[in-house]
Order: structure tokens, then sequence, then C-alpha cells
């Protein structure tokens, strides 16, 4: 512990002491403290310093304020009660202080007390630096106003100056502009103010003196070419004016001419027109008497009449519009003279049109009249013939007929005998009705000839009815008889229902039974079903034909009746027959959804059997070092420079069909080296040998000769019968497609290599050899091509840290949008052969979404601007060239 001391009197009634406090707050507390109370709230200053005694300077005061060099401590021992004692305890106390330590305070106070000093002579020269500023500053402050009061009273004059200036400026510019917009009455006028202006003006310009008398002179000038012009404009315009007059003056003369012409044309036409109205007023007289030839007669004169009369009428409205702008011409009004021919020409046009409408009225008046006139001469004819019959009839000539005369005339008019019965009803209301009369007279006559007619007409109803009830007899007979036929349609048509029915049954569990079966067993239970269906298919058509049989034969007056009947007795079984129609064609549709699963079903199956075939080729190229040209020579047995069928079968007998794994050892890291074609030696034994204490994994490969045959007819082009060597290279060539930018270099060691280019992002390469372990940078290397290019080298599939650059694929492409497939690059070479082919024999459409395998890589063709690609078409086997993009930039199909 170290001393508490106490000041030995009070400050403000307080006690002042000076104690050491430790860290148990914090080091920021830890040092020497004033304050009235040890380890109390208030404290008056502070001091940092570990010592046993207490510092004497660099004290705190206030205890978190600044250094207060001025507070200084020093410390006394006051006498006491104790004695010798107590001053040789004290004595010995003094003695434990440390003289090193006093020491190095009293060197820190002198330091303090230096820096002090030297700090107050750095403030002194500091204030008296500040001090010559200030006043340099002032002066310099003074001076700059003196300068800107004399440039203030330049400025002031200058302004003064400037704006004089600008006022001269401003008023002999605007008597210039008046000047240049002068008129010939203001000319002088406005020439003499600007000389007054100029006068006044010009010398206070100043700068703008020689300026201001160049704009007076050149807008003077403008002035007097200004007006010159305007009195050679007002020139022209007065010639042009008279020149106008004399046109007006002129047209209005061959208006007036044109008029006088329409005029003879419009009275002519009128003249026309009351003749017309002359020739039809015999058809309009009620009183004529005209008989209907007569009538005809008067009739045809009203129409040749009105052809004139309405050809006079066209030929007003003719001459009106082909000379109706040269009539127009002379409407404009002229100067001081009056002018009526647009009111002549309006009152002539309505002439014309009261012509036209007198025409048109007086011919269809005519008409009427002439339907009227020929009613009134075919009523008098009609009378006339009646009394003459009358007469004929009445042969006793007492002006009445009697009953036996009345039956002769039903006799000998109309070949009708007159019942009894009917003769006296006619007696009856006729003559029994007629006062005085014994017979039938002529004013009566109508009468009886309407009575004989209704007579006559209810025998003909009696006629009619026998022959309507023979015909119902013929109807409901034919009527049982179809009835009869429509119970075997009804059989028909159920039996068709069963077949129907069964071959529903055997579609049913199809979606089912693909799951489980082979391609080629679907395909033998889609041809029973489809036998089935077509057996369905005959048995509806023979019911449906036997239904339409029904409503065919009948004899024409009893075919609507009838056909009506069979649709209404029929109308079940026809619908009967269409929903099975319907049902069937749903059951086709599953069948043929079916076969087209088993057509996907084959093709996946032989693209596995293809690859287990390519994987032995492969893996038997690799692992015996074979180059293409060697690998195709283990094909070719009997050396002819194609592969037979035996040819074909004879080395997949002689191959190794148990596929192991080939290996490259890659530190503790293991590659596997995929099956690939090579065109050199393959890896070294060494490379090629399975990793250390670890067994190679074995695949047996079982390939019979059907699924070879199947294979070989595949790789076979069109119309050949031997696979050809560039088809057993398309058949095992492999590609890589670029997933990593990585570089193509010259050789196969990284370290000795060179770049010849960089291979881009999803770039593909056709693989020539490898993959193979680059034992001296531990990567898989490949030397390969790039597709659609020249460029060849080599290139790293896998780094060596696992990094993947090429993965396996590149070789296909899927249609994105449909096209077609033709059997030349060339479009036009295409067109040549249409000419001797038809179209569906040269070109295939290739739908969205079909797999296309490629053969040659796209290519422009320069005449059309295409890329086009040779490809096979997975679903099927076609051959031929596709356009992968067109020249506008449309893609068709898409790298997978």
């Amino acid at each position: 512990g170290k001393a508490v001391y106490k000041k030995t009197s009070k400050v403000n009634d307080l006690d002042v002491m000076l104690y050491y406090w430790d860290d148990r707050d914090g080091a920021s507390f830890c040092g020497w403290w004033f304050g009235p109370k040890v380890g109390g709230d208030q404290v008056w200053a502070f001091h940092g310093e570990k010592a046993t005694a207490p510092p004497v300077t660099g004290w705190k005061v206030p205890f978190d304020g600044d250094v207060d060099m001025t507070f200084t401590v020093q410390g006394r021992y006051t006498g006491g009660g104790g004695g010798k004692k107590d001053r040789r305890q004290r004595g010995q106390q003094d003695k434990k202080v440390d003289g090193e330590e006093r020491r190095r305070q009293l060197e820190e106070q002198k330091r303090q007390i230096e820096a002090m000093r030297k700090k107050n002579e750095e403030e002194l020269k500091k204030k008296a630096e500040e001090q010559k500023q200030a006043e340099d500053a002032r002066r310099r402050s003074e001076e700059e106003a003196k300068r800107r009061e004399e440039e203030e009273k330049k400025k002031r004059e200058a302004e003064e100056a400037r704006k004089q200036e600008q006022k001269s400026v401003l008023a002999i510019r605007r008597i210039i502009q008046k000047v240049r917009s002068a008129v010939p009455e203001n000319f002088v006028l406005l020439k003499q103010e600007l000389e007054e202006v100029l006068a006044q003006e010009l010398e206070s310009a100043g700068t703008q003196k020689q300026r201001m008398r160049e704009e007076s002179d050149k807008g003077l000038e403008q002035a007097k070419a200004r007006v010159e012009q305007i009195d050679s404009s007002r020139r022209k315009d007065q010639e042009k004016r008279e020149e106008d007059l004399k046109v007006k003056r002129a047209a209005v003369a061959k208006t007036k001419m044109l008029i006088l012409d329409l005029t003879c044309l419009i009275v002519s036409a009128e003249e026309m027109a009351k003749k017309l109205k002359d020739t039809a007023s015999p058809l309009q007289t009620l009183e004529s008497d005209l008989s209907v030839d007569e009538v005809e007669k008067v009739a045809e004169g009203v129409e040749n009449t009105g052809l004139m009369a309405r050809a006079a009428s066209k030929a007003c409205t003719d001459f009106v519009l082909k000379k109706g702008l040269e009539i127009k011409e002379g409407f404009a009004p002229v100067q001081g003279e009056a002018n009526e021919t647009k009111a002549e020409v309006a009152k002539l046009l309505q002439r014309i049109n009261t012509c036209m409408k007198t025409c048109e009225g007086a011919t269809n008046t005519a008409r009427s009249a002439k339907t009227s006139a020929v009613q009134r001469a075919s009523a008098r004819q009609k009378k006339k013939n009646m009394e003459q019959t009358f007469k004929k009839y009445d042969q006793d000539g007492d002006g009445m007929l009697s009953r036996s005369e009345v039956a002769n005339l039903a006799t000998g008019e109309y070949n009708f005998t007159v019942p009894e019965d009917t003769l006296d009803k006619i007696w009856h209301v006729i003559v029994e009705e007629d006062e005085g009369a014994t017979g039938i007279r002529f004013d009566r006559f109508q009468l009886l000839y309407v009575m004989i007619g209704a007579a006559r007409e209810r025998d003909r109803d009696a006629q009619r009815r026998v022959l309507r009830e023979e015909r119902e007899c013929r109807i409901q007979a034919i009527k049982a008889d179809i009835t009869e036929k429509m119970k075997g349609v009804a059989e028909a048509t159920e039996e068709a229902d069963k077949v129907v029915e069964a071959a529903e049954e055997k579609v049913q569990p199809l979606q089912i039974q693909a799951r489980t079966m082979t391609s080629t067993e679907m395909e033998g239970l889609a041809e029973q079903v489809e036998e089935s269906i077509k057996e369905s298919r005959r048995v509806v058509a023979l019911a449906k034909s036997q239904l339409e049989a029904l409503s065919q034969g009948f004899e024409p007056e009893f075919a609507k009746e009838l056909k009506v009947f069979v649709h209404s007795e029929a109308k079940q079984l026809d619908l009967r027959v269409g929903r099975m129609e319907s049902r069937l064609s749903r059951t086709a549709n599953l069948c043929s959804r079916f076969r087209d699963q088993a057509q996907r079903k084959r093709v996946a199956e032989e693209e596995q059997l293809k690859l287990a075939a390519v994987e032995v080729i492969r893996y038997n190229q690799i692992a015996k070092h074979w180059s293409r040209e060697d690998l195709f020579e283990q094909f070719d047995r009997d050396k002819d420079g194609e592969i037979s069928l035996d040819d074909f079968v004879a080395f997949f007998d002689a191959a190794d069909l148990e596929i192991r794994d080939l290996r490259g050892r890659r530190g503790h890291h293991q590659v596997k080296v995929e099956l690939a074609t090579t065109t050199e030696a393959a890896t070294s034994s060494s490379s090629s040998a399975p990793a250390a204490g670890v067994a190679p994994a074995v695949k047996k490969v079982e390939l019979t000769k059907t699924v070879l045959e199947r294979l070989f007819k595949e790789m076979l082009e069109e119309g050949q019968e031997k696979v050809s060597r560039d088809a057993l290279i398309r058949l095992v060539r492999l590609f890589f497609k670029v997933v990593k930018e990585t570089a193509l270099t010259d050789v196969k060691s990284i370290k000795d290599s060179q770049v010849l280019r960089r291979l881009e992002l999803n770039e593909v390469v056709e693989v020539y050899e490898g993959p193979i372990l680059e034992e001296s940078a531990e990567v898989v290397r490949i030397r390969c091509k790039i597709c659609g290019t020249d460029h060849e080298g080599w290139a790293t599939v896998e780094g060596n840290q696992g990094t993947q650059f090429l993965k396996e694929g590149g070789g296909q492409f899927t249609v994105v949008k449909e096209t077609i497939l033709t059997d030349c690059f060339s479009l036009s070479d295409e067109k040549e052969h249409e000419s001797s082919r038809k179209l569906k024999d040269t070109t295939r459409k290739v739908k969205e979404g079909e797999i296309l395998e490629v053969w040659q890589w796209p290519r422009k063709e320069e005449s059309s601007g295409l890329i086009r690609m040779r490809c096979r078409v997975k679903n099927g086997g076609a051959v031929g060239w596709v356009t992968t993009m067109g020249n506008q930039g449309a893609v068709f199909a898409e790298m997978l």
C-alpha cells in the first residue's frame, strides 16, 4: 500500500486528502487523486503516475482537464507527541522513498518547465507574427479598398458613356429600322428624319459611330431598293388586274353564248315534254272506249315520245356536264359591272329539272293509265263475249236462259254436266229471287258463271279425295315395310355395338401393358388390335349402309314424306351408329398412340443396342491400340473396301465383349478414360492399367446376331448393301462440348506446348485421340479438331483439381422450329431435283422436338446465306440436309 496525505488546513470547510487508487475500477482510474475523502465520488485533481510517492508536477486540474503546469505538490511532516520514536519512524519512512524516483521527478519537472518556457516563447513569437500579418492585411485591405474605389469610379464613368452610346445607337437603329420598312409614300420623310437623327446622335455613338454610319447607309440603300421593288410590284399588279379583267369579260361573254345555246336545248325539251303529255291524254280519259289494240298503240306512241323527250332532257344535262366548267368561268364578278349569269344558269337548271320531272311523271302516269285502260277495254270485251255467249245459248231468244239452256251452256263451255240438285239451287238463288223472271236474265249471267264454277270445284274435290285416300293407303303399306326392315337394321346395329365394345376392351389395357412389353410384343399386339378395329369398322359401315338404304328407292311422289318418316323412326339408330363411329375413332387413336409408344420404345432399344455395340468397338480400339484405319481393317475381313453383314458379325464374334474400366493414375485420384476413337496408338500400358490394389470392373455385353443385323441395316446408306468407312467412323466418333474456356495447344505435353487458339464456351470438338492422362501436369487431354473449322490440336478435358473444361456431347441437335429435310446441300440444286422428281420424294418435314445426329457440321450455303447441316433424323433414320439458321437469324435447330 501507499501512504495517504492530508492537508494541514481545511479548504471551504473540507479536508484535502491526497491518496493513491489502484486499478480495481479500471486502468484509467489508477493513479494519485486529490479529494475530500479517500475513494470518494468528489475529486479535484488527478495524476496517472504509479510512483510510491505523490508526483510534484503534471497534475490534471480538474481531474478530466488538461495538465496544469503551475500546480505543484510539496510535502512536510508536522511534529507530534511521539518524541524520538516517532521521528525515527518518520526518518525510516523517508528513507523508503527511492532517491532515484525523486531525481526522476525533479528532471521531469525541469523538462516540463523548459517545455513550458519554449511553449511561451513560441506563443509570443506566433502572436508577434499574427500581429504583423494583421497589420499587413489591414494595409492590403486599405489599398484594395482604394483600388476598388478607383475601379468603381472608372466603371461608373464607362457605364455612363456606355449608356449614352447605347441610347444614341438605339435611337439611330430605331429610325434605320423605320427606313428599311419604308414605302414610296413615306420614303422621303423617313430619309429626312434619318438625317436629322444622325446629326443629333451620331457624335454620341462613341465606338459605334462608324458602324452606325455604315448601317444607316446600308439601311437607306435597302429602303431605296424596297421602294423600287414596291413600285415595280404595283405596276405588275395593275397590269395583272387589267389582264384579269379582260379575261373575266371574255369568260362572261362566252358564258352568255353558252347560256343561249342551253336555252335553245331547254326549249326543245319543254316542247317534247308538252307533246308527251298530249300523246298520253287519251289513256287518262275514263270515257274513252278504246279497244285493247288501240290502247297498246297509244301506249307505244307514249313510249316513243317519252324516249324522245328524255333524250331532249338528257341533251340539256349532257350540255351542262360538258360545258359546266366553261359556264362557271363567267360567274366571277367584274369590277364595276353587274353579272347576272349565275342567276340565269340557276333558272335554266331549274327548268331542266322541271322538264325531266314532267317527262318522268307523264311516262309513269301513262303507264298506270295504260293498265287501267287495258282493264277497261278487257272488261268491255269480256262483257261483249258474255253477251255473245248468252245469245248463243238463248235459243228461243226470249232474253232468258231456261234450265235446259243452262245445262247446254255448262256442257258446251266447260264439258261439265250440272247435277239436278245444283240446277235446283241455281234456280232458287237466281230465278226465284228475280220477280217476274222465268229464266236467268243477262244481268244475272255473271252469278250463273260463279255457281257453275263452284259446282265444278266441288266435283274436282271429290275426285281429289279419292286419289288422296288411295295415296295414304299406299304410304301406310310402304311404312309397314320400312318398319319391318328397320328391325333387321336394329339387329345389325346391336351386333356392331358388340364388336365395337370388344375392340374397346382390347384397347383399354394397352397403356398398362406397354410398361412391361418389348417393342416387338407391342407391335404384334398393335396389329391384333388394329385388325379388330378394322373388323369393327366394317361391321359399323355395314349397319350404316343398311340404315341409309332405308331412305332410298322411294317413288318420287312419296319420297319426301317417307324420308321424313324414316328420319324420325331411325333417329335413335342413327345416333347410336354415330356414337359407335366416335368410339371407334377414340379406339383407333389409343391404338395409334400405343403403336407410337412401340415405335419410340423400338428406337430407344435400338439406341441402347447401338450404344452397347459402340462401347464394345471403342473398348477394343483403345485396349488394342487401333487407329481408325486399323479399326476399319478389323471390320473389312475380305479387304473389298466395304463392310458386309458377315464382316460386321465376324468382328463382334472375335471382339472382347467383357468391358473393363481403363484407368490412369493421377496422385491419389483416379480418372476414368472414356472409350474414344483414336487415330494413333492409345495410351501406354502404364496409363491404361488399373490402379494398384483396385480390381477392374467388368461389364459383359451380349449382342445377338439379330441385334447386329438390325444395327447393320440402320448403318446402311440409301441404296447401299454394305457399310462404308465413313458410316463406321460416324458410328464410333466422339464429340466433346466446351463448358469452360480453355486453350488448344500444338502438343500433348502442357509444359512444351504452344497455344494455337482459345476454345470458346459451347464450341464442339471431335476427338481424334484420347482421353489420355498427361502425367507431368496430371490432367486429362484429348487430341481433337474444332467442328466447323480446320483447327486441330490438344485440349484439356479435366484439370488436376477436378475442374471440368470439356464435357461429352454436342453431336446432336434438337429442332426448335419446323423445317424440311432435303437431299442436296444447295437449295438451287434441290430445285433442279424437284423438276425431275416429286417434291414429296425429295423433302421431309422435320417437326419441332425431333433429334438430329450430326453427319456434317453446319456451314454456310453462299447463294442463299442459310446455315445448312447434313444429319440423320433419329426417329425414322432419314438422312439429308436441314437449315439450322436462316439468313435473317431465325433459328431452326439448336445444339443439345
